[in-house]
């Protein structure tokens, strides 16, 4: 009898880990306490839940329904909204998920290399704008970085941020004098959505058949098709691995036989540069950011600036 009881909870532990789990019904972790929706536009909300399952939405005085298809994807379409806040969206399935302080303003996305990533702290005039940067209708969402080979449903886990002097200092710099300028300009909430990766090309935010589509950046893709299934693979899965600093060097030119000039020495733990200044250190997620090797790309003069 033990036995079979034994069995009996074996089997119903084994049925729960094969079927699909879902915190009925799920969101995109776009969608979060202090985020900011479009104004004056429809408004597109959407998740996941089991296929079939009922799912209500309600956003101020708008509020709709759908049930999730086959693949477990639902989507409400609300009407669209003026500007303010705050208000508190409610979704309901088989529980209810509730996000509070929403606000109805201008979105944007800020995207680019490392010069949309610099962080305030580090920019002219940072530290006395960081005092000031206490702004509760600014907002920020900062998409965590991943390699990806296919368009991705969600991000990693994020959420929005309010702007204050602790969230500010870290984020970009260029996207919160843009947010300041644009909230005291119009006078409305601003949402700032962060999806910047340092070095990275153009191409690679474009999906593949749009490069194909061009004649000239299909060379592009056909060099991608072309690489050793090693590379894809690498590209799928990154490898892990550690990385150290040593001394950083300035090179004579080729005819000066003078000795190469040490620009930043961290045996002593600190980063200081010999000509003046500091190097800034912003990885968010260190030590787990994704670091990308661009050497080969730079020295073959790949780079966007020479296409």
């Amino acid at each position: 009898m033990k036995n079979s009881k034994t069995l009996i909870y074996f089997l119903l532990v084994f049925v729960c880990l094969l079927s699909p789990l879902r915190a009925e019904p799920v969101l995109p972790h776009l969608f979060s306490d202090h985020m900011v929706i479009q104004r004056e536009t429809e408004i597109r909300i959407w998740g996941w839940a089991d296929p079939g399952e009922k799912v209500s939405v309600s956003l101020g005085a708008g509020s709709g329904d759908a049930a999730a298809d086959s693949d477990g994807r639902w989507r409400v379409i609300l009407p669209a909204m003026r500007a303010g806040g705050p208000f508190t969206l409610m979704v309901q399935g088989k529980k209810t998920i509730i996000f509070r302080d929403v606000m109805l303003g201008e979105v944007w996305v800020a995207s680019g290399q490392s010069n949309m990533t610099y962080a305030l702290s580090g920019a002219t005039g940072g530290e006395k704008e960081i005092l000031r940067a206490n702004y509760p209708g600014i907002r920020f969402f900062t998409v965590p970085r991943k390699i990806a080979l296919e368009p991705q449903s969600d991000t990693m886990p994020a959420a929005w941020e309010v702007c204050s002097p602790e969230t500010a200092k870290s984020f970009s710099a260029v996207s919160y004098f843009f947010a300041r300028d644009l909230h005291k300009e119009l006078g409305v909430p601003i949402g700032i959505i962060l999806s910047s990766w340092p070095g990275s090309a153009g191409e690679e935010w474009t999906d593949p058949e749009s490069l194909r589509r061009e004649s000239v950046l299909k060379p592009i893709v056909e060099r991608w098709d072309a690489s050793a299934a090693e590379v894809k693979s690498f590209a799928a899965r990154p490898a892990e691995f550690s990385m150290e600093f040593d001394d950083f060097e300035l090179l004579r030119a080729e005819n000066d036989s003078n000795d190469p000039v040490i620009l930043s020495n961290f045996d002593d733990g600190t980063a200081q540069i010999s000509t003046g200044g500091n190097w800034i250190y912003d990885w968010q997620g260190a030590p787990d950011s994704v670091f990308e090797l661009i050497e080969s790309l730079m020295e073959r003069g790949e780079g966007d600036g020479d296409r």
